[in-house]
């Protein structure tokens, strides 16, 4: 995927400043850069952080009988270093340890922690038990990511029939210089070939964002 990246940039590159004097313009270089920059940005995946094993350590550590402001604590270790730097904070000045946590899992973009932060506050103005509700989002948060399992393997395969016919031009191409053909020059030596191959650029370019588009709505609605 990366050569037809590489590809499809040499390509936009040299019809902004190749044979079409419409598109010679200063304005075209650092626009076909910034939509370049943006897919090949788009490509790279972000593991999302999971609140699983903070939830995990909270329930296990109450359980087996800590107090809860030492379990929240060693529950912050479970997530990375840096993560729960306001929850940790409130726990050693003594302050606000629920509205720290929703700070934190607002920070961190986990719904999970900021339910966490209202039962915690619930439970220490009440005195209920925690371990019960805690269970309840443990297990919504199971089921929420074997969705999300489902959904990544359900449209792996739309990804790779994204792939390979994102390269069919390119292997169009290469079949045709090895008939002897050479379907290249036609496209860098001539205006005709020119603007054909601007409208091929464009619309790969424009299919990948909009499969990317698709792909991050079925995510969500997930």
């Amino acid at each position: 995927m990366g050569l037809v990246l590489v590809s499809l940039m040499i390509v936009s590159v040299y019809l902004a400043w190749g044979p079409l004097p419409v598109l010679r313009t200063p304005l075209c270089l650092p626009r076909i850069s910034t939509n370049l920059g943006h897919l090949i940005k788009s490509l790279h995946k972000t593991e999302s952080l999971s609140p699983a094993p903070f939830l995990w350590t909270l329930h296990s550590e109450i359980m087996a009988g800590s107090l809860l402001d030492s379990a929240v604590l060693r529950a912050c270790g479970a997530l990375p270093s840096g993560s729960m730097t306001h929850t940790q904070r409130a726990i050693i000045d003594k302050s606000d340890i629920a509205t720290a946590l929703e700070l934190d899992g607002q920070a961190m973009n986990l719904d999970a922690l900021v339910d966490v932060a209202l039962i915690y506050r619930i439970c220490t103005q009440t005195g209920a038990p925690m371990t019960e509700s805690l269970a309840r989002i443990i297990s919504s948060v199971r089921d929420q990511q074997r969705r999300q399992r489902l959904l990544t393997q359900e449209i792996a395969s739309t990804k790779a029939s994204v792939i390979v016919l994102a390269a069919l031009p390119l292997m169009g191409a290469l079949m045709g210089i090895g008939l002897g053909i050479n379907p290249v020059a036609w496209f860098l030596h001539s205006a005709l070939g020119a603007a054909c191959g601007f409208c091929g650029v464009a619309l790969e370019v424009s299919g990948w964002f909009w499969v990317k588009w698709l792909v991050r709505r079925s995510s969500r609605s997930a």
